[in-house]
């Protein structure tokens, strides 16, 4: 959503019926989560910064996505157990 700004995002939500507020929420509670496994060792500040959509390369673009995926941090990501 950040290629077109803030326009971009509220057509966004309003052609597939979403709450912006409610996105920012989860939004909200995602970067504190990986603040929260940052501060516990599970992950390094870096990774929590560029999970949460912070750091470099992050957002909502599915390159970004995609590219969390393979980081080594989230290398259970398909392990049901």
């Amino acid at each position: 959503m950040r290629e077109g700004g803030r326009s971009a995002g509220v057509d966004y939500c309003q052609r597939y019926q979403l709450s912006e507020s409610s996105l920012e929420a989860v939004l909200s509670g995602k970067v504190e989560y990986a603040g929260m496994l940052a501060d516990l060792g599970f992950i390094s500040r870096e990774d929590a910064q560029e999970a949460s959509g912070r750091g470099r390369g992050g957002g909502f673009d599915g390159s970004a996505e995609s590219a969390w995926l393979l980081r080594p941090v989230n290398r259970n990501w398909g392990n049901a157990r």
